[in-house]
């Protein structure tokens, strides 16, 4: 055998044994976890916020009641402007709380007249109104808060 073919026996690749099991692992990840994050998740929920105020509001935020681990889970917002008498309406999927008593909190804020300005500006503080009564979130609730 000359030195040629020693360095090209040599360089021969064989598999790894790490790889099939890191791919099975990986599988299984896959499999599992989005079917246990959807069986969690009360689906095509109807969400409706109705501007009674007098005003108009920019809507910033709304936060959901996840009553199994005790916290508010954001549902993210364009701070959309709704005029007084209009509605913003939306159907999402609230993860986490399936079959679960959920409260809906509502944050925004209110055009406020700066003497100094002498402009509109949206109010630094935000208001918040939150449901007073849970309601058992399943597929195709509807959750209606009216502000005013």
């Amino acid at each position: 055998m000359t030195t040629l073919d020693k360095t090209s026996t040599a360089s021969i690749h064989h598999p790894s044994r790490k790889k099939p099991a890191l791919l099975a692992a990986l599988c299984l990840l896959v499999a599992f976890a989005p079917g246990q994050t959807l069986a969690k998740s009360c689906r095509n929920v109807h969400l409706e916020v109705r501007n009674q105020t007098g005003k108009s509001i920019k809507m910033i935020d709304l936060d959901y009641w996840d009553s199994e681990s005790e916290k508010w889970r954001s549902e993210p917002v364009r701070n959309e402007v709704i005029k007084n008498g209009h509605t913003w309406q939306e159907n999402r999927n609230l993860e986490f709380v399936n079959n679960q008593p959920v409260k809906i909190r509502v944050e925004y804020r209110t055009l406020k007249w700066h003497k100094f300005s002498k402009k509109w500006k949206w109010a630094m503080k935000k208001s918040s109104l939150t449901m007073k009564n849970p309601k058992t979130c399943t597929k195709n609730t509807d959750y209606i808060i009216s502000l005013r």
